[in-house]
């Protein structure tokens, strides 16, 4: 079996998204299917297509079992090589063989290229803009731009996605003909060279800080690294390690990064920046450990990698001059740009400030691990830093009728961390198969997590072009599990008179304005 030794994580995404789900269905599903990258000899002289095609192997890899490199015009081998050697570094299983014809097939470059009995995307970029075609080939460009690139690798790999499990969703028809700019969100094909330059060069954004190095923050990363011109010193603040179940939507990760050589997520940063010009300054807290600690609280651009509304809140709650945000969340992926908290729009805090009771830790876990009734229990273990032990196992495994066995080797680990790698990575899942429902945890797929990083860098790099009033939204949002639709992506969010932020105390507003001299 070819599948990935972190698919866990994986059936665990499957099962939010797609109708009547089922494990084995799934595996069946992903088994039969071959999936074929395809480019041509174009790719000597195009930056921007080599770009497309290491994003789109780093996504499509950890999830399919069956991929295919396909050289058409049987040049440039050096390309294929690197890409067979990526996709082992993910999954050293995956079957890479070409001897049956692919069911679905992605094309980057020039050439028309048609199998049997097989659905095909093409997919190119031209700067800032994507575009993707069924019927014919779309050019990919010469710049050292990776966002339209990185943006093409996420619609193709959304498209196969859509097609391979298209009886398990609902209106998910495949994209045709799409021209899209992360510029200016336009569809038509504009040039905008002469204003701020295709290939963004001499791309210089002083300093910032990154907070969040995981699904999100890798894509961060990969778009940071692919800039060639990129100068500038980024603090990134995580304090978690990268473990197995990353590997199913982190870009950047590989089985060398997993146990026993597991390292911090801060440290893939630094590696991941180390041949470019940007300086990486890595912090091994989390934001609150950081700012309470920081001696200089001047965090003047931040980029929001996180996923919890609760850091969110946070990090606006230190007034930082301008804040960059990105999400996911079923069936949905954007980005929010808070410029300046004291205009009218809505600051960070006022999109995640809970209009409801919300509930805690331990009634979200133990409503995962189907053990309500054992609250207080589980409250008690996560006051007290309470490693689990063979009483509350003997509990789980009853509630969801799994092996007590299969989870001894948690005995003796903090329950956050059960909770982490067991439900959240999927595996509680495949135990206990179709009867278990993990509504609280989202997981959402690669390649959506990939484009909100790119939009996120995106919405950073106009703002140090000084081009940022081009529209007058501050929210971006896309559904990768629908058609492309451009007239649903923009939206402009305002401050929210019928409760009280502090984006509208004059504590708060007066604290900004002095530590910003405003």
């Amino acid at each position: 079996m070819a599948l990935a030794n972190f698919f866990d994580k994986s059936v665990l995404n499957a099962s939010q998204v797609l109708n009547e789900f089922e494990i084995t269905e799934f595996e069946s599903i992903l088994n039969s299917q071959y999936v074929g990258i395809a480019y041509d000899h174009s790719i000597n002289n195009s930056k921007e297509g080599v770009k497309t095609l290491d994003l789109l192997i780093r996504i499509l890899a950890r999830l399919y079992p069956n991929l295919q490199i396909i050289n058409i015009c049987n040049s440039n081998t050096a390309v294929e090589t690197r890409l067979k050697n990526i996709a082992l570094e993910i999954n050293p299983k995956i079957n890479l063989s070409t001897e049956i014809s692919p069911t679905v097939c992605i094309i980057v470059g020039n050439s028309e290229h048609q199998p049997a009995n097989c659905k095909c995307f093409y997919i190119g970029s031209k700067g800032w803009i994507f575009k993707l075609s069924t019927t014919a080939p779309v050019e990919s460009g010469h710049s050292n731009n990776p966002l339209g690139a990185g943006a093409a690798a996420c619609l193709g790999a959304a498209n196969v996605f859509r097609y391979i499990f298209k009886d398990k969703l609902n209106n998910a028809d495949n994209d045709s003909e799409l021209c899209f700019s992360l510029f200016d969100f336009n569809t038509t094909e504009i040039n905008i060279e002469n204003d701020y330059g295709d290939s963004i060069e001499n791309f210089q954004f002083g300093e910032a800080t990154l907070v969040g190095i995981g699904a999100i923050g890798n894509a961060v990363l990969w778009t940071l690294r692919n800039i060639d011109s990129a100068t500038g010193r980024i603090t990134v603040i995580d304090n978690e390690k990268i473990s197995l179940t990353n590997l199913q939507r982190y870009v950047l990760t590989s089985q060398s990064n997993i146990s026993p050589n597991e390292i911090y997520k801060v440290d893939l940063a630094k590696e991941q920046l180390k041949a470019t010009k940007i300086k990486v300054m890595p912090i091994k807290l989390n934001w609150q450990e950081f700012f309470s600690q920081a001696k200089n609280k001047k965090s003047e651009k931040i980029l929001v990698a996180v996923d919890s509304a609760k850091a969110r809140i946070e990090i606006q709650s230190g007034l930082p001059k301008k804040i960059f945000n990105s999400w996911t969340q079923l069936s949905e992926l954007g980005t929010s740009s808070h410029l300046n908290f004291l205009d009218e729009k809505a600051c960070l805090m006022c999109l995640y400030i809970p209009d409801r009771k919300v509930k805690s830790k331990s009634e979200l876990i133990s409503e995962a691990l189907q053990i309500p009734q054992y609250e207080p229990t589980v409250r008690k273990y996560l006051a007290l830093n309470l490693p689990l032990d063979k009483s509350l196992l003997n509990i789980i495994s009853l509630s969801i009728n799994a092996s007590h066995e299969k989870l001894e080797a948690y005995i003796g680990k903090p329950l956050e961390i059960f909770y982490s790698e067991v439900v959240c990575g999927g595996v509680l899942m495949q135990l206990a198969g179709k009867t278990i429902k993990q509504k609280q945890i989202e997981v959402p797929t690669a390649f959506e997590s990939a484009l909100a990083g790119i939009l996120l860098v995106s919405e950073f790099i106009k703002d140090a072009l000084g081009s940022t009033n081009i529209q007058e939204s501050n929210k971006v949002r896309l559904n990768l599990l629908r058609q492309f639709n451009p007239k649903t992506i923009l939206d402009l969010e305002l401050k929210r008179p019928h409760f009280k932020c502090i984006c509208q105390d004059d504590d708060f507003t007066n604290s900004y304005k002095k530590k910003w001299n405003l």
